[in-house]
Protein backbone atom coordinates (compact mmCIF):
# COMPACT_ATOMS: atom_id res chain seq x y z
CA UNK A 1 0.00 0.00 0.00
CA UNK A 2 2.87 2.39 0.77
CA UNK A 3 4.19 1.95 -2.78
CA UNK A 4 0.82 2.98 -4.21
CA UNK A 5 0.61 5.96 -1.85
CA UNK A 6 4.09 7.11 -2.91
CA UNK A 7 3.18 6.76 -6.59
CA UNK A 8 0.01 8.79 -6.01
CA UNK A 9 1.95 11.46 -4.10
CA UNK A 10 4.49 11.63 -6.94
CA UNK A 11 1.71 11.93 -9.52
CA UNK A 12 0.06 14.76 -7.59
CA UNK A 13 3.39 16.52 -7.19
CA UNK A 14 3.91 16.38 -10.97
CA UNK A 15 0.41 17.80 -11.47
CA UNK A 16 1.17 20.67 -9.09
CA UNK A 17 4.48 21.42 -10.82
CA UNK A 18 2.77 21.32 -14.21
CA UNK A 19 0.10 23.77 -13.11
CA UNK A 20 2.70 26.16 -11.67
CA UNK A 21 4.78 25.99 -14.86
CA UNK A 22 1.70 26.58 -17.01
CA UNK A 23 0.76 29.69 -15.02
CA UNK A 24 4.34 31.04 -15.12
CA UNK A 25 4.56 30.45 -18.88
CA UNK A 26 1.20 32.12 -19.42
CA UNK A 27 2.26 35.17 -17.41
CA UNK A 28 5.56 35.38 -19.27
CA UNK A 29 3.79 35.21 -22.64
CA UNK A 30 1.29 37.89 -21.62
CA UNK A 31 3.97 40.25 -20.36
CA UNK A 32 6.15 39.76 -23.45
CA UNK A 33 3.16 40.35 -25.72
CA UNK A 34 2.26 43.57 -23.90
CA UNK A 35 5.81 44.88 -23.92
CA UNK A 36 6.00 44.20 -27.66
CA UNK A 37 2.74 46.04 -28.31
CA UNK A 38 3.24 48.87 -25.86
CA UNK A 39 6.84 50.02 -25.62
CA UNK A 40 7.61 51.85 -22.40
CA UNK A 41 8.23 55.13 -24.20
CA UNK A 42 4.80 55.19 -25.84
CA UNK A 43 2.93 56.70 -22.88
CA UNK A 44 0.57 53.71 -22.77
CA UNK A 45 1.92 52.48 -19.44
CA UNK A 46 -1.27 53.11 -17.48
CA UNK A 47 -3.28 50.91 -19.87
CA UNK A 48 -0.56 48.29 -19.75
CA UNK A 49 -0.45 48.35 -15.97
CA UNK A 50 -4.22 47.95 -15.81
CA UNK A 51 -4.15 44.95 -18.13
CA UNK A 52 -1.32 43.32 -16.21
CA UNK A 53 -3.06 43.88 -12.88
CA UNK A 54 -6.28 42.46 -14.31
CA UNK A 55 -4.49 39.35 -15.52
CA UNK A 56 -2.66 38.97 -12.22
CA UNK A 57 -6.01 38.92 -10.41
CA UNK A 58 -7.00 35.94 -12.55
CA UNK A 59 -3.66 34.25 -11.85
CA UNK A 60 -4.07 34.79 -8.10
CA UNK A 61 -7.56 33.31 -8.31
CA UNK A 62 -6.19 30.31 -10.21
CA UNK A 63 -3.44 29.87 -7.62
CA UNK A 64 -5.97 30.10 -4.77
CA UNK A 65 -8.10 27.43 -6.41
CA UNK A 66 -4.99 25.35 -7.00
CA UNK A 67 -3.96 25.58 -3.34
CA UNK A 68 -7.47 24.74 -2.17
CA UNK A 69 -7.57 21.73 -4.49
CA UNK A 70 -4.32 20.24 -3.16
CA UNK A 71 -4.42 21.44 0.45
CA UNK A 72 -5.69 18.21 1.97
CA UNK A 73 -3.59 15.76 -0.01
CA UNK A 74 -1.22 13.53 1.95
CA UNK A 75 2.42 14.63 1.86
CA UNK A 76 3.95 11.17 1.76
Amino acid sequence: MAYYDQREADRRHRLRQGRIKKIRDELSDILNDYWDRYPRSSGEESELEYKIEERLRYVHRDMDNFVREFRYLPNE
